[in-house]
């Protein structure tokens, strides 16, 4: 099992140093490979990309914009009536994405990997796509043991029209833990698409439907306008009970619900260990369950929102041992607010990598 691979979100860590490119720099001073920025946009993506690259780092998540802050707008995508500012905040978050990480990943439709990304992918086997395992690594998704012969995207596209037609969660993440999952390299910069806000002194229950109908529309645009660009769009849950109990998307469960009614392999669940622990706790059944549909890791303790190592819920060892064993091989944001000196706060992740080393190149 390789170890996990993990990226600096500057937007919380290193809160000591002024601006972005200084918490870069000292992200890859601290040992980090990647990291990620909530919003890049105080900056020029010019700017942004020379300071990862002089820090060694590649950038693999940003957010769409927020919409308007000054009117408590925290996300657009599930917002009525804000369809137009959410394709524009869309736009220029594609084009910060193709800026600044490594925008190009070879789809189901390519056979070419990216110059740019560091260790080439190569030809999947079960559907001649591309991937980044191991030598001998065998695929872990039940699709790729089933169909070890099929290598056309009509039938590709016939698993996911069955999948939506089922209605099972199951034939879901079957389909994209082979396609996006397994055959994708991990090198592809994500954006998480943020659902936005119940509207203030509306009833949750009542504008609920009205607003997934909007996401569901922004998001199969979304993930058009993604895969033109070879990126990939992330939902993410963030909790109610203490972060935001505004926020529209709150649950793994209303999350991978949309993501299969949406249908498109580009779109992935971001899972925040954090908010996932206080909406619903049952972790280890959690994420067992959807990982197959999970782009992107983020970790924090619970409920202070510090270091890993902090006090708190969570036995992060045993949480990272446990994606471990279920063979997630994507990035795992440390976004948590550092209690102390961020560089010194880093005690936990060095011993990590004593114990279990640093991933090498390609895994």
């Amino acid at each position: 099992m390789a170890p996990l691979r993990f990226s600096a979100n500057v937007s919380w860590l290193f809160p000591e140093l002024p601006g972005l490119p200084a918490r870069l720099r000292a992200a890859g001073s601290s040992g980090f490979e990647a990291a990620e920025v909530a919003w890049p946009y105080s900056e020029s993506p010019e700017a942004l990309a020379r300071a990862a690259r002089e820090a060694g780092l590649r950038l693999v998540l940003i957010n769409t914009p927020p919409g308007d802050r000054e009117k408590g707008e925290m996300g657009l995508g599930a917002v009525p009536g804000r369809q137009a500012a959410f394709r524009e905040g869309l736009e220029q978050a594609v084009l910060y994405a193709k800026a600044l990480g490594c925008p190009r990943y070879p789809t189901l439709f390519s056979s070419t990997p990216s110059p740019s990304c560091p260790s080439p992918p190569r030809p999947c086997p079960t559907f001649g796509v591309w991937e980044n395992r191991t030598p001998g690594q065998r695929a872990r998704s039940p699709s790729a043991l089933a169909f070890p012969l099929l290598q056309s995207w009509s039938f590709v596209s016939c698993l996911w029209i069955l999948s939506v037609v089922c209605g099972s969660p199951v034939c879901y993440s079957f389909i994209l833990g082979s396609c996006a999952g397994g055959c994708m390299t991990r090198e592809v910069a994500r954006i998480h698409l943020m659902a936005g806000r119940v509207p203030l002194g509306a009833d949750r229950a009542a504008v609920r439907s009205e607003m997934e109908t909007v996401f569901l529309e922004n998001l199969r645009h979304a993930a058009g306008v993604l895969a033109q660009e070879s990126l990939v769009g992330l939902l993410e849950p963030i909790n109610t009970r203490s972060t935001d109990p505004q926020y529209f998307l709150d649950t793994p469960q209303q999350a991978a619900a949309i993501l299969q009614k949406v249908g498109r392999p580009n779109l992935q669940l971001q899972m925040d260990i954090f908010h996932w622990q206080i909406m619903d706790g049952n972790l280890t059944g959690n994420i067992r369950e959807f990982l197959p549909l999970v782009g992107h890791v983020q970790v924090a303790q619970v409920p202070g929102r510090g270091e890993p190592d902090s006090p708190g819920e969570l036995n992060f060892p045993y949480l990272f041992q446990l994606l471990e064993d279920e063979g997630y091989k994507g990035f795992v944001g440390c976004e948590y607010q550092p209690q102390g000196d961020t560089a010194e706060g880093l005690n936990w992740l060095r011993s990590y990598w004593d114990r279990r080393g640093r991933p090498q190149a390609g895994q």
